[in-house]
């Protein structure tokens, strides 16, 4: 039974060497480049060859990268000649020099950076193994694999942070790039920003709602246009990021809200005092609406202070919730402004202490209690 079996293989495989593409599957192709995610130039250039033929192939690899979207060739290259022995070999851009390139375009073609990764996009990327030898010219093995590099991350919202309120009717919109930042040859963003009403999600609001500002920016921040009309005091808007590299999908951001302080509001924190920084301060103030207001004499030549503010009681405490941040100063007298909105999220029960320390470590302070009208 045993001999039966062995004797029916063997004419199998007698009779696959006549079958058309046989030879062909002799040498076997396999690229390591990943189909998805942060995809490195130098995996396009790597691959597996077995030659199961038993003998030398002389050859040439031709690789072939399309944008799957436009269907436009971005990289057609073939290596020098690559000596083909039997087994298994894995082989690099090394091994297949010289490279010549028949067509490269912008961000395919630098093999410098091998260690850099492809531009964000949707590719096809070809190989085609030729032996030089036999005449006519034979196709060892070829191979084709889809690729979808993107981003680690997309576009980061910065300011106006999220659910927070502004004075200002014509806002600076700005955000961070995707990363890594060198997957990208021609970044540019489009904005939108729409209005929120009442019940409705961030995202429910950017899809239905019709946009009051729609635009384009190639820098990662922008000043509401002037070509728009003013946003309105006391309404609330959601926007969103959304990064493009040469017409190619680049990542969104997620959709933020804000809101335009009304006029009324804005009149209030307009009247309210700055009040005196001491080193010894036992009087609680009123904050309005989060908008922090110190004046503070600067004795020494520091162009930098350090604020913090946390719940009275737990300056010594390690893990009280707290929030600092540094703030320019000028020799002399200084009334100092920040906004607070979205950074403390502060309790109208509780009373707050502010810490400003110079650079001798001298700490000035005052105490408040949050009062919110919107």
């Amino acid at each position: 039974m045993a001999l039966r079996s062995t004797r029916s293989l063997l004419i199998v495989l007698v009779l696959l060497l006549f079958v058309p593409g046989f030879a062909k599957s002799q040498v076997i192709l396999i690229p390591e480049v990943q189909g998805t995610g942060i995809v490195m130039k130098q995996q396009i250039w790597s691959l597996m060859i077995n030659n199961l033929s038993g003998t030398v192939k002389k050859s040439i690899l031709y690789i072939t990268i399309t944008d799957r979207t436009t269907s436009q060739t971005l990289l057609e290259a073939n290596s020098g000649m690559l000596i083909v022995n039997p087994g298994a070999k894995r082989i690099t851009y090394q091994d297949l020099s010289p490279v010549n390139f028949a067509v490269s375009i912008i961000g395919f073609s630098d093999v410098r950076q091998l260690n850099q990764p492809m531009p964000v996009g949707d590719y096809l990327v070809c190989y085609k193994l030729i032996e030089v030898e036999s005449s006519p010219k034979e196709s060892l093995a070829d191979e084709c694999v889809k690729i979808s590099t993107e981003p680690l991350s997309p576009p980061q919202l910065i300011r106006p942070e999220n659910e927070t309120l502004t004075r200002e009717k014509r806002p600076v919109l700005s955000w961070s790039p995707p990363a890594p930042v060198n997957m990208f040859t021609s970044l540019s963003y489009d904005i939108i920003v729409s209005p929120l009403y009442e019940k409705q999600s961030p995202q429910e609001a950017l899809q239905r709602n019709i946009p009051v500002m729609t635009t384009s920016s190639v820098n990662n921040s922008l000043l509401y246009p002037s070509s728009f009309t003013d946003l309105e005091a006391g309404k609330t808007y959601v926007w969103q990021v959304v990064a493009t590299d040469g017409g190619r999908f680049g990542g969104k951001s997620e959709v933020w809200s804000f809101t335009i302080m009304p006029d009324s509001v804005a009149k209030i924190i307009s009247s309210a005092p700055f009040i005196r920084l001491k080193k010894q301060n036992n009087e609680t103030t009123v904050l309005q609406q989060s908008i922090l207001k110190m004046e503070y004499f600067n004795a020494l030549a520091d162009s930098v202070v350090h604020v913090e503010v946390y719940r009275a009681g737990e300056k010594n405490n390690k893990y009280k919730q707290s929030f600092s941040f540094d703030l320019r100063v000028k020799g002399g007298q200084n009334f100092l402004e920040y906004d607070l909105n979205g950074k403390l999220h502060a309790d109208e029960s509780s009373v707050y202490e502010v810490k400003l320390v110079n650079s001798r470590k001298e700490e000035w302070q005052m105490m408040f209690t949050p009062k919110n009208y919107f």
